[in-house]
């Protein structure tokens, strides 16, 4: 729930376009704003990166009984 609620700057994730969310171009971008931070660790694998883009291409749906306000 808190990923699609995103932030300030509007919603983190768009459900059906990874190009528009924000949550992945973080993932998958070379600048020095990403996510993990640089001093933080390793960038995401690409393959990891194209998991997540298939999953908010897909509607980013959570899997039945997943709790959406659970703590990430």
């Amino acid at each position: 729930a808190k990923l699609l609620d995103g932030g300030t700057s509007g919603p983190a994730i768009v459900p059906g376009k990874p190009a528009e969310s924000d949550f992945h171009a973080l993932l998958v971008t070379d600048d020095e704003r990403r996510m993990p931070p640089r001093d933080k660790g390793t960038a995401v694998p690409a393959a990891q990166a194209a998991t997540i883009a298939r999953w908010i291409a897909g509607g980013a749906k959570l899997d039945p009984g997943l709790d959406p306000t659970a703590d990430l």
